[in-house]
């Protein structure tokens, strides 16, 4: 009776260790490759031919659940999102094979910068942008806070102790030299919250 217990553990352990060196491989041999190539088109028949692109005609899509609009603010479905994908070109695209998003309409990585949050009262000092932020909440506010208008500056933001430095690094940013701010003028700092792209 002991016997018929433990001998399927034991066969199990014996058939594990027999078979461990036929799957077992360096971790860099499996994992260091990528990313890989791949050929495009390799089971096409007629991939020897250069593409034509054709313009014009029609798509007609058959849903099991249509969207009320393609909106994908307020209308964010898989259906909304899928369509768009197909109609849209996309500033990034992520490459299956390295794990990383590769620019596709944008011709190159994004430049991203800092935004720091300039007070009214010091607003014509710089050359500020407004832009709509979330409100922070106030010491024991719960619930949604809604948006305000803020004066930002943005860059590449170091903190420099009493003061921050702001250093524009995207083209056509309207601070055109890099400027320190006292932070009694900027009470909010936003880190990589600014995305520059330049279109190819």
């Amino acid at each position: 009776m002991k016997l018929g217990i433990h001998l399927p553990f034991q066969v199990c352990a014996a058939a594990a260790l027999v078979l461990q060196p036929l799957f077992a491989q360096p971790q860099e041999e499996v994992f260091d490759k990528a990313p890989l190539s791949a050929e495009a088109d390799v089971f096409h028949p007629d991939r020897a031919k250069p593409a034509t692109p054709l313009y014009g005609g029609r798509v007609i899509v058959h849903s099991a659940s249509l969207p009320k609009h393609t909106n994908y603010v307020t209308e964010n479905s898989a259906y909304t999102r899928r369509m768009l994908f197909e109609l849209h070109e996309t500033l990034l695209i992520k490459d299956w094979e390295s794990h990383r998003y590769v620019p596709r309409l944008a011709a190159a990585d994004p430049v991203i910068e800092d935004s720091l949050v300039i007070t009214q009262e010091a607003k014509a000092k710089y050359p500020t942008t407004d832009v709509v932020l979330k409100r922070l909440a106030k010491e024991g506010e719960t619930g949604d806070t809604g948006f305000v208008t803020e004066a930002v500056l943005y860059g590449e933001v170091t903190d420099e102790g009493d003061f921050y430095t702001v250093k524009p690094i995207s083209f056509m940013n309207p601070l055109k030299e890099t400027v320190q701010v006292p932070k009694a003028d900027a009470p909010r700092l936003e880190r990589g919250t600014v995305f520059n792209f330049e279109l190819r």
